[in-house]
């Protein structure tokens, strides 16, 4: 399923991931680190070439495969 929103600022769509309205959102990093580390989110993949040290162990969009 995709889903596009109407939103014009990262706060209401990362709310809306968070309640459970949508079911996932590419951001930054930095927008969604405290919704991680407090569980209420889960980080699959990040999009750089690296993978980011923040969320350790989240392999990158290539290395995570088809």
């Amino acid at each position: 399923m995709c889903v596009f929103g109407k939103w014009t600022v990262d706060a209401p769509a990362l709310n809306d991931v968070v309640a459970g309205h949508v079911p996932m959102r590419f951001d930054a990093l930095l927008s969604f680190m405290p919704f991680v580390k407090a569980g209420r989110l889960r980080a699959i993949v990040v999009t750089g070439a690296q993978p980011a040290s923040a969320p350790p162990g989240v392999p990158t969009l290539d290395a995570a495969g088809p």
